[in-house]
């Protein structure tokens, strides 16, 4: 038994962070434009906690999407179907951040700003993250123990993201929010990617 590393440089993961990084700051600006225009009328139709998960829907949807495209297609080059990275990344940050978005409109009163924003930040980068895991495990060149931590990774580049609207959330500041939540999503992201192909695999 004998290990070897991947062939994989540092320029991977400035790739990564790149697309990640223009993703965001489109999906983020649909995300934003979609809270202001469908969550609000649904609000008013439906009420608060609709209008809000709906919101919540739209904005891990729009967010996931936009920060996966360009990664789903560069881990194609990997050996992983781009479509099933985007579209499972896409439904799952819909689905969670539609139930954070819930529980955090339901506690408003009791939840401080900074917690509110961790319950956004956990709802959208664990389920994006477990459903990204099921599909690294997918590759053989990656060790389970270390794919496994995907998640892990997911979660900390979204809760930190999600902590910019506390520093820079003052109003009219939101593309400043999401530049910075790009930036944070696509480095941690892409080095953890890195990382993770820069494990050493055990060949017979």
């Amino acid at each position: 038994m004998n290990a070897k590393r991947t062939n994989l440089d540092w320029m991977y993961g400035l790739q990564w962070l790149g697309v990640c990084f223009l993703g965001v700051a489109v999906g983020g600006t649909l995300s934003m434009v979609s809270m202001w225009t469908v969550g609000a009328a649904v609000e008013e139709a439906l009420g608060a906690a609709a209008g809000g998960r709906i919101a919540g829907g739209l904005f891990g949807a729009l967010i996931a999407l936009g920060a996966n495209i360009g990664p789903g297609l560069l881990l194609q080059q990997k050996g992983l179907s781009a479509a099933r990275w985007i579209i499972h990344s896409a439904v799952a940050g819909s689905l969670g951040t539609g139930v954070g978005f819930g529980i955090a409109l339901g506690l408003f009163d009791t939840l401080s700003e900074g917690i509110a924003v961790v319950v956004i930040g956990l709802s959208l980068g664990l389920p994006v993250g477990i459903a990204q895991w099921l599909n690294l495990r997918k590759l053989d060149r990656m060790p389970d123990s270390a794919v496994g931590l995907w998640p892990l990774i997911s979660v900390s580049a979204y809760l930190l993201g999600a902590l910019a609207p506390i520093r820079f959330g003052s109003e009219g500041a939101e593309w400043l929010v999401i530049i910075i939540l790009g930036l944070v999503v696509g480095s941690i992201t892409g080095l953890g990617m890195v990382w993770l192909f820069r494990r050493p695999m055990v060949l017979a």
